[in-house]
């Protein structure tokens, strides 16, 4: 039924695909996608404003989406303060629908961190 060559050929097939599957999923789950602030002086001036300290400003960073402290999501929505965010994923801190400013936002990681790292207002999470 098969021959030799393309038994070799599919099983050359079947291994390039369990490389590219590891790939993907070493890239999709353990590659950090989070982008440090540490050294970007407008998000430090608007966290130090927000009352964050060198120590905790180093641990922040951001995806696309959304702000972290030490690995974890804070639940306050990272994007330019004008544009639209989704209010039923994370906080805005510029009000209903918008991102809001620098400082809005410093300010908004802020209540995060007091919070035991998520916003208090986060839609994401449910009490009792």
């Amino acid at each position: 039924m098969f021959s030799e060559k393309g038994v070799t050929a599919h099983l050359y097939l079947f291994i390039a695909g369990v490389v590219a599957l590891i790939l993907f999923i070493t890239y999709a789950f353990v590659y950090d996608h989070k982008e440090k602030i540490y050294g970007d002086e407008q998000w430090e001036k608007a966290l130090t404003k927000a009352g964050l300290s060198d120590a905790q400003i180093e641990k922040i960073s951001h995806d696309e989406d959304v702000w972290y402290y030490d690995g974890f999501s804070t639940c306050v929505s990272y994007g330019d303060w004008k544009d639209r965010c989704k209010k039923f994923e994370a906080v805005c801190a510029g009000g209903e629908e918008i991102y809001g400013s620098a400082d809005q936002q410093a300010a908004a990681i802020a209540q995060a961190l007091n919070n035991r790292g998520v916003h208090p207002d986060c839609p994401l999470v449910f009490s009792g």
